[in-house]
């Protein structure tokens, strides 16, 4: 296993994990829900686990960012984001790709490849998406890529009406975790049910990605 840390050309940079694997997963971090929680923590070790390749985009914003135009923020991420996967696949060539992220991660999976045609099989996981966001739901309503969607019923993005819609679509595999929040902790603190959850999460993660 040989670990680089790297930077694009556009300053963003980026942890690459290589086990010269024919499977890569991009991991999008939120925007204080970093690689070393647990969900990413362990999302990180189930790839590993499996001998992917994996990298993990390293973008940080100024909170102002977020008091713009819902349209420019998105773009500005997409860009930075990008900038990463472009420099990756440019170098090696990979039969499938995973696209892992949470909350602020979900915003350029959703808008840029959700939709995008590649020679590649692509997956998509959706940890605590911001459903909420202008045109995020839609986007990922329109996917036909296999999506995995894990949402807690406590989250504030979390709306019934949209997880009906999308409990009907057959290529999403959706787990909602009662009482979560948004980072997946069941409510009022509960440590145990709260690692019951978290081993929920990383089972379907795990049968998501190995196709079990």
């Amino acid at each position: 296993m040989k670990v680089t840390s790297k930077e694009t050309p556009k300053k963003i940079k980026y942890t690459y994990i290589e086990n010269n694997s024919k499977t890569i997963c991009f991991m999008l971090s939120g925007s204080n829900y970093l690689y070393d929680k647990p969900l990413m923590y362990y999302s990180k070790m189930e790839m590993l686990q499996n001998n992917f390749d994996v990298v993990q985009v390293h973008y940080s914003y100024e909170p102002t960012l977020f008091e713009k135009d819902v349209e420019y923020f998105r773009n500005v991420i997409i860009e930075e984001v990008d900038s990463v996967i472009e420099e990756v696949l440019a170098t090696r060539e990979y039969k499938e790709i995973i696209f892992l992220g949470k909350s602020l991660g979900t915003i350029p999976i959703s808008f840029k490849y959700a939709n995008n045609n590649t020679s590649q099989n692509t997956k998509l996981v959706l940890f605590t998406p911001l459903l909420k966001i202008d045109g995020l739901y839609e986007n990922i309503m329109r996917s036909s890529n296999e999506i995995l969607m894990i949402i807690g019923t406590n989250d504030g993005h979390y709306e019934p009406n949209k997880i009906r819609e999308i409990q009907m679509k057959p290529n999403f595999t959706l787990i909602e975790i009662a009482r979560a929040n948004h980072s997946l902790d069941v409510e009022p603190i509960n440590t145990t049910e709260s690692l019951k959850a978290m081993t929920k999460v990383n089972d379907a993660l795990h049968y998501f990605i190995i196709n079990e």
